[in-house]
């Protein structure tokens, strides 16, 4: 399992990466994984990866209601993927400080168990 980016964007497509988010922005967290195990069945190819979410507020405290397993995708392919895109959003009506919040994404690869993490920020005013 590799994740090749992750980033804190605006964008529907993950193109933009932006880092400062105001009052009524959408918040959302591309990432682009690969490596993923794949196994070849008679349905096609199977695959399996969890994405869990910690956001942290500016407190250093949690954010409950944020945080958690954000996708899980276990599935079969048509044919063998390279990448599998994830995407969690949520409104800036949901957080309660102004100032530097911390996503912590963990990426779990479901079939071997391998794990990935990354750290991106931003800040609301």
């Amino acid at each position: 399992l590799k994740l090749c980016d992750a980033s804190v964007d605006t964008s529907v497509d993950g193109c933009v990466e932006k880092t400062n988010f105001v009052s009524g922005d959408s918040v959302r967290v591309y990432s682009k994984l690969s490596g993923f195990k794949q196994i070849e069945k008679e349905q096609g190819y199977l695959l399996g990866v969890t994405e869990y979410v910690t956001v942290i507020d500016p407190k250093g405290d949690k954010v409950t209601r944020l945080s958690g397993k954000a996708s899980q995708v276990a599935d079969y392919a048509s044919k063998e993927a390279k990448f599998l895109e994830l995407r969690f959003k949520f409104d800036t009506k949901e957080l309660s400080e102004k100032g530097k919040y911390t996503i912590y994404l963990s990426y779990i690869d479901d079939l071997t168990y391998n794990t990935e993490f990354k750290e991106v920020g931003f800040n609301y005013d």
